[in-house]
């Protein structure tokens, strides 16, 4: 199932990168400055006029933030939007609220990578999402593995969006799913004429003023059809991002065992938070600052399970989750880290 080209093989036992730094969201840059511009004297008007709706809302007892109030003026744009334009960062991910699912779109100077679509009911959601931000063509899909939850919506995104490359893992014929999420997005691929390249680790792709990098699966051999998620690396100069999908021990063992660098800045959590993902040895590899755990508000599975929680916060305290924080969009400059969650959450 192997498209056209070859991809580059990255080089194994690199050295961990210097480790990022997070901060809180700036304003987006509001044009030309110099005192004597009218630009100018509209943004001393206007940050005035500011700290004066603070300052009364603090002697009432309802103080606001700063972003609320500009907000509320109609003077503060969201990131994301300015991210779109290009005028503040070359480089952002985006963790899409998909309920009890998945999905992830990476923005990289110019070029965007889409990891997986969430079930069948959030594939408009996906899609006006990646159109709200900007983006007119996916450079590369990833169907991390064919679980509804996963793959269900991708149909619907493949059918309206112009898409260069497909990655998918290959997954054995006992395990290969019959369901109708994996049959439509098959349809969907072969109507639009793509081809299937299959994931394997060590392959590399440049993505814009990116470098994307497979990690796993490294096995074939594996019980469960999770274990045969496509992880992949995203390294933007000195940060960096880890997409394990739902692998679990097996999975994480054997990427653990290899010569790849797994270190990673921001980690999405694998397998919704479940138990049997995020072990200590993938966490002590990977030594995150940021984690992403994307799940749907009180779902039947108790994700993200307490002691899947609980190793991570040996790590970090940074955990952000789509079930409390709804969208989760982290923005990079090359050397830290920009967070703003949907629900306003403003974090460093």
């Amino acid at each position: 199932m192997s498209g056209k080209g070859n991809p580059k093989r990255s080089s194994s036992g690199s050295s961990r990168p210097k480790r990022s730094k997070t901060a809180s969201a700036p304003r987006p840059s509001s044009g030309k400055k110099g005192k004597n511009s009218k630009g100018g004297g509209k943004g001393i008007f206007i940050t005035a006029l500011c700290l004066v709706i603070f300052a009364v809302m603090l002697l009432i007892g309802k103080p606001m933030t700063m972003t609320e109030i500009q907000d509320m003026l109609g003077v503060g744009d969201s990131i994301a939007a300015d991210t779109a334009g290009g005028s503040s960062f070359d480089f952002a991910v985006h963790y899409l609220d998909v309920g009890q699912g998945d999905s992830e779109l990476i923005i990289a100077g110019g070029c965007s990578v889409l990891i997986d679509a969430g079930e069948r009911e959030y594939g408009t959601a996906v899609l006006k999402a990646i159109k709200d931000l900007g983006v007119e063509k996916l450079d590369y899909i990833i169907a991390t593995h064919p679980h509804s939850d996963h793959i269900g919506g991708m149909a619907e995104v493949i059918e309206n969006m112009d898409v260069g490359k497909m990655i998918v893992p290959k997954v054995p014929s006992e395990l290969t799913p019959t369901s109708a999420a994996y049959e439509r997005m098959l349809k969907a691929v072969k109507k639009k004429g793509l081809k299937l390249t299959q994931a394997k680790a060590g392959d590399t792709y440049t993505v814009g003023n990116a470098e994307m990098t497979i990690l796993g699966p490294i096995g074939s051999n594996y019980e469960d059809l999770n274990d045969f998620s496509v992880v992949c690396k995203v390294k933007y100069k000195d940060t960096s991002f880890l997409f394990t999908g739902d692998a679990s021990f097996p999975s994480e063992d054997d990427m653990t065992a290899s010569d790849e660098d797994l270190s990673a800045d921001v980690l999405k959590v694998g397998h919704h938070g479940s138990t049997t993902s995020s072990g200590r040895g993938i966490l002590a590899a990977v030594q995150p600052s940021v984690c992403v755990i994307s799940c749907g508000a009180g779902n039947s599975y108790g994700h993200p399970h307490e002691k899947a929680l609980n190793r991570i916060r040996k790590y970090t305290d940074k955990i952000y989750r789509t079930d409390l924080d709804g969208a989760i969009s982290i923005f990079s400059d090359g050397s830290k880290l920009y967070i703003r969650t949907a629900n306003g959450s403003d974090n460093e």
